[in-house]
């Protein structure tokens, strides 16, 4: 036989493929070797199972690192993290559409997932993933602060890092020929999916948290899930570094039944409230007719229309024949409060005054003369006869200050007529009409 050293790379690529010479009498420090042996594992990559355990990890390091496809060809004893790590990385994004230098994107969404592949500083597997709830896959519980049945939806970004990729593979449990990246993403949105609601759920539960409350401690639950998701992701060889939940939110459709129902408990308030109110004032004017009925006993009871009206919806709310007013709930209603202003109270008839006269004949003689007794004066004025102007107006202020004196009923306005002068008065113009 042929020395190995002597041989050229061809012959020792056909060598490899008859079986004549075994793969690991190869010396991968020589370059010669090691493309004789990537020639003869593109004709037969099944050599790799040939690799015993000393050679094992040079080996298949190299081998994979050339074509991670060739991992399929290996026995199950051989994997370590490093050729698995390869082999994911080249399944998980073979089918990505969207390629970066940092790593690759998926367009497809998974359960609700949207992955972002990449590799870490220490050359593992990282796992960016954007959650959006599914529609269907809300979390129900009750809502001890707005006592009512709720549904969430959520969403949150995880950075997921394939720590043990052997692991992984194991727990798949399924021959990996037929591990791809769409499994393999499944698989890793399946978990978080369940594991991520049923801690939400039993966050809630046990805190007696509402949706209002978990809005104001995120930080806490995003904490909480970290410990969490580890913990149970821990035995498929993944780790979870960080979780952020950027929104939690009410479904529309659930808002708007929320609000509705917001709305009627507002207006059953209000008309209890209301109710309240009428009971107080019924109860005052009650009280006070009791003391008035106690001072006077002899005046007989009477209803306020007020009254009247409280009464007649106490009986229809209890014979079941009372309804409401129709409410258009696009508007706001704001109820204003009745105070005793808004009360019917009986008050007394307004009677109108009756003037039996308006004109003075006196009044009117007296100014007339009175005026005229002064044209002497503006004469005796005129011709500078002052003395005797004087003692024309002291007496002229005399005499009519006696007329006035002796007449002063005669200067008084029409009378009026009392209210209860006022039958009197029709009598007396029935009479001069009949007469």
């Amino acid at each position: 036989m042929k020395d190995l050293a002597k041989k050229t790379v061809e012959e020792i690529k056909a060598d490899l493929i008859s079986g004549v010479e075994d793969i690991n009498s190869l010396d991968l420090a020589k370059a010669d070797h090691r493309t004789a042996m990537i020639g003869a594992l593109e004709a037969r990559p099944a050599l790799l199972k040939n690799v015993n355990s000393s050679n094992n990890e040079a080996f298949l390091n190299y081998a994979i690192e050339k074509n991670y496809e060739w991992f399929v060809y290996i026995k199950k004893e051989q994997y370590f993290d490093k050729i698995a790590q390869m082999f994911l990385y080249g399944r998980l994004t073979v089918g990505d559409s969207k390629k970066s230098a940092r790593g690759t994107v998926a367009d497809e969404y998974y359960d609700g997932f949207a992955f972002a592949v990449q590799k870490s500083i220490d050359d593992k597997i990282s796992l960016s993933c954007n959650y959006t709830t599914p529609e269907g896959d809300e979390i129900y519980y009750y809502d001890k602060s707005l006592d009512i049945p709720l549904a969430l939806k959520s969403g949150a970004k995880f950075v997921i890092k394939v720590d043990d990729a052997v692991r992984l593979i194991n727990e798949i449990d399924l021959n990996v020929t037929f591990l791809g990246e769409k499994k393999i993403k499944h698989l890793i949105s399946e978990l978080l999916s369940s594991e991520y609601n049923s801690y939400i759920t039993e966050y809630i539960s046990k805190k007696s948290e509402g949706y209002y409350s978990i809005l104001s401690s995120l930080s806490e639950l995003e904490e909480g899930l970290i410990k969490h998701l580890n913990k149970a992701l821990s035995e498929y060889g993944l780790s979870v570094s960080s979780v952020v939940v950027k929104r939690i939110a009410i479904p529309k459709d659930i808002q708007s039944k929320i609000e509705n129902l917001a709305f009627d408990i507002r207006q059953r308030k209000a008309e209890m409230d209301a109710d309240a109110e009428l009971a107080q004032v019924s109860l005052k004017n009650y009280e006070a007719k009791i003391a008035i009925q106690s001072k006077y006993p002899e005046a007989e009871p009477s209803l306020t229309e007020y009254e009247k009206d409280q009464a007649l919806k106490r009986y229809l709310i209890k014979t079941g024949k009372y309804k409401e007013e129709q409410v258009d709930r696009d508007i706001n209603i704001r109820r204003v409060n009745e105070t005793a202003d808004n009360r019917i109270d009986k008050v007394q008839d307004i009677v109108p005054e009756i003037i039996q006269n308006t004109t003075n004949y006196f009044l009117v003689l007296f100014i007339v003369f009175a005026s005229i007794s002064l044209l002497p004066l503006f004469v005796l004025l005129g011709l500078e006869y002052i003395g005797a102007a004087f003692i024309y107006l002291a007496t002229d202020i005399l005499i009519f200050g006696l007329l006035a004196a002796f007449n002063t009923s005669k200067f008084s306005k029409a009378k009026k007529i009392e209210p209860d002068k006022i039958s009197s008065v029709e009598e007396k113009g029935e009479t001069n009409g009949n007469e």
